[in-house]
């Protein structure tokens, strides 16, 4: 507060004026921080509206002062006032601006946030909801809001930053070898590989059971055998961590095993739901999206039963690469297979992964077909979601997310993939449990490696993450 003597030099308009300045500028600060808080996630429409109500709110003081005449009367005692009086005065007034300012901000972003809730509805339920199974086999999705609370969402990224923070960059990232797990790091060498060629998939085969690190290309220095390029944090190095998160005692087995999660997967018909994998998918600001895919392409049963949980982290919406999904896409064909195959190569067995495009099963009718022609990106909707929001997605379901375009919002998730413990597990699949390990059901924890191991590769399959 300013000391009264000094302010008592200064004739009352000064002060007036001066005070007005003053406050005004700390007053619009703190008015300005709170919207963009309020606003984190929202779309940039929202934002510029906000926006518009805080310039409103200063442009039209007069107004606001004129609405609480009484109270500043009260304030005005009499027609001459000592500096310290008028000082306090305007506090006061410019106190009750602020509030209705704040208000206004608060109740656009009420509004701003309601619609976006009415705009979804049709296609979303609430958690308290009952699960609407009907909703999820007509569009072959189901958006649920509010399926995590905030403290679960906070846990699991909390978990994520401590492995990160464990690992070590400057690890020498070598190709085409067969580390062991823990401080060496390896290349998985899928992406744009050539089929005909030998490859070694130990990193990613042994990801099954691990929390293995895949890199972003783009983030490594191959001048320098694979080390980070400068200047890239190792949060922004990472693309996902996979597959076997939920075998780790801690927030993620925590998550899976949950009665939430359990009561989920029954309602919509799965009777005795195992987990096969977990991927946390970091992707940071402008990081590439994972182009179309179906889920079972990768992790295929006989009958098909895969069905993906996809957790949002994070606030999502187009500029920072949310979810797309084709609704009705789970009654087509699974195009296509991504399997491991056997050859004799110079007289020895040996084993490559690669698509196939001989589809496999379908996702409700129909049989497998490789001549299925792709749907414009017209026929996708977008899925804004909000941090602890829960899209359920069939296994033959369409779906993909674009690169970010927002510089500064990355676009974190966890995903949990299940089938029926009952439907046969195709041994053609990548991902295959050491002998002696089944899938985890849904349930009481199982037990589990107190500290899970961890690698670092990079992300392999060209279209579609596994």
């Amino acid at each position: 507060m300013p000391d009264p003597a000094a302010m008592a030099c200064v004739s009352a308009n000064g002060v007036a004026r001066h005070v007005r300045s003053t406050l005004r500028d700390a007053v619009g600060d703190y008015i300005g921080s709170y919207a963009s808080s309020c606003l984190v996630g929202a779309a940039s429409p929202a934002s510029s509206r906000a926006q518009r109500t805080f310039h409103t709110c200063l442009e039209q003081e007069s107004r606001f002062v004129s609405r609480f005449g009484p109270a500043i009367s009260v304030a005005s005692a009499s027609r001459v006032q000592p500096p310290l009086y008028i000082w306090r005065r305007r506090c006061f007034c410019l106190l009750l601006w602020f509030q209705h300012a704040q208000a206004r901000v608060a109740g656009s972003v009420s509004e701003i946030s309601k619609q976006q809730r009415e705009h979804n509805a049709g296609h979303t339920v609430d958690m308290q909801d009952e699960v609407d199974a009907d909703l999820f086999w007509k569009q072959g999705y189901l958006w649920i809001r509010g399926f995590a609370s905030a403290k679960e969402v906070a846990s699991l990224r909390s978990a994520m930053s401590n492995m990160i923070d464990r690992w070590d960059p400057t690890t020498v990232i070598l190709r085409n070898m067969s580390l062991p797990s823990g401080t060496h790091a390896s290349v998985s060498p899928l992406q744009n590989h050539d089929v005909d060629a030998e490859h070694d998939y130990s990193f990613l085969l042994e990801s099954a059971t691990k929390g293995s690190f895949f890199l972003e290309p783009e983030a490594l220095d191959l001048q320098s055998d694979g080390l980070l390029r400068p200047n890239i944090s190792k949060r922004q190095a990472v693309r996902k961590v996979a597959h076997g998160l939920h075998m780790m005692k801690g927030p993620f087995q925590d998550y899976v095993q949950s009665h939430k999660l359990a009561h989920l997967c029954r309602s919509l018909g799965w009777r005795s739901p195992v987990i096969v994998q977990t991927v946390y998918r970091l992707a940071s600001p402008l990081a590439p999206g994972v182009s179309r895919h179906q889920d079972s392409t990768t992790l295929f049963t006989e009958p098909p039963s895969v069905m993906a949980v996809w957790l949002a982290l994070e606030n999502v919406t187009e500029t920072n690469g949310c979810l797309q999904v084709r609704g009705g896409s789970h009654r087509e064909p699974i195009r296509e297979r991504f399997t491991r195959r056997h050859h004799m190569t110079d007289g020895r067995n040996t084993m490559k992964l690669g698509f196939s495009s001989d589809g496999g099963g379908s996702g409700g009718s129909g049989s497998g077909s490789s001549k299925t022609l792709l749907s414009p990106e017209s026929n996708f909707s977008c899925l804004e979601t909000f941090s602890g929001d829960a899209v359920v997605m069939h296994g033959a379901l369409e779906h993909f997310s674009a690169a970010g375009t927002d510089a500064g919002r990355s676009r974190e998730s966890l995903q949990v993939h299940v089938v029926e413990e009952v439907a046969t597990w195709s041994p053609e699949n990548w991902l295959q449990y050491p002998a002696g390990i089944p899938f985890m059901p849904l349930g009481p924890p199982l037990d589990a490696p107190a500290k899970l191991s961890s690698s670092v590769g990079i992300p392999s399959v060209p279209h579609g993450d596994l």
